[in-house]
């Protein structure tokens, strides 16, 4: 396994009232390569000619968005008891994924993080798992489900063909669900959950600590909440209203793709590009987009 070892690089940037803001670049991180940050917790990229069995790092907390997309090769994943969050589509396309092993301290499964796995066939979700989002295991062969006590937020199709209790092949799911679970239950052959839905657009996960979607409608300032500590991939998606985001010192990650940029500012942030090396003029655009009355100059 290849590990890259990331040089931090600062840019200066100055906005309108002068005051510098210091961001602290990762370089271009490629398919080539398995690349851990923030100190190892956060599993950003998996070098995809990985084969056969995947085993995370200890003392990893979330696996990133995108993470494993298109290891095609994979066929076992185990997950240690530090992870916590599995993020939106962080095992799309595994094409060969057959075993998935979670560990006792993980909480959430974000939206279309197992997409494309066509050849899970069991999936136990551990006591401690909360949320799992929509079309979480959108897979067409599971036959055996075990869910944990805690597991509550059960979105969309989260578990397969509409949460109905038979797959896409029109099997039959031997479901089992802890007895200490009051939320969850079968009801009229579908899985469901009788858990108090908050409706809201801007959505915050892993405890308030990752802002995962920003309401697109939402217009003028955007303040993110003190405790945030990532600023998800495409969290600004589409906010084309919004004019300024005041970021609280607690941001440590900004994770962005150039394609669509997600830009926020603050003092000490961490920008993280995914697709090539930033430079001066990707991330002029980038501000250019989301926070016109910025101006800035490189040096």
């Amino acid at each position: 396994m290849k590990i890259q070892i990331l040089i931090q690089i600062t840019i200066t940037l100055f906005v309108v009232n002068l005051h510098a803001v210091s961001y602290i670049v990762y370089p271009f991180t490629n398919m080539h390569e398995t690349v851990y940050i923030d100190g190892g917790k956060h599993l950003l990229r998996v070098e995809y000619h990985q084969k056969g069995e995947f085993i995370i790092n200890e003392g990893t907390e979330i696996i990133g968005e995108s993470s494993f997309e298109t290891c095609r090769n994979i066929t076992s994943v185990f997950i240690p008891d530090s992870i916590t969050v599995i993020m939106k589509n962080a095992f799309a396309n595994c094409e060969s994924l057959t075993n998935i092993v979670f560990g006792s301290g993980l909480e959430i499964v974000d939206e279309r993080a197992f997409q494309g796995c066509h050849w899970l066939t069991r999936i136990e979700l551990p006591d401690s798992l909360e949320t799992l989002g929509e079309y979480a295991f959108p897979g067409s062969r599971v036959n055996e489900i075990i869910v944990g006590s805690g597991l509550r937020n059960l979105g969309k199709g989260a578990l397969g063909n509409d949460n109905l209790i038979t797959n896409w092949l029109g099997q039959a799911i031997n479901i089992t669900i802890s007895p200490d679970n009051k939320w969850i239950h079968v009801e009229n052959g579908r899985i469901v959950s009788t858990y108090p839905k908050k409706e809201t657009k801007t959505i915050y996960i892993n405890k308030g600590k990752i802002l995962r979607q920003v309401d697109a409608n939402h217009q003028g300032d955007f303040i993110v909440n003190e405790g945030t500590e990532i600023i998800g991939k495409h969290a600004f998606g589409g906010c084309n209203e919004i004019t300024s985001i005041v970021l609280p010192n607690s941001v440590r990650i900004i994770q962005d793709n150039v394609e669509e940029p997600s830009c926020a500012f603050g003092e000490g942030q961490t920008f993280v590009n995914h697709n090539k090396k930033p430079d001066a003029q990707s991330i002029s655009a980038c501000f250019d987009r989301l926070i016109p009355a910025i101006t800035h100059k490189f040096p």
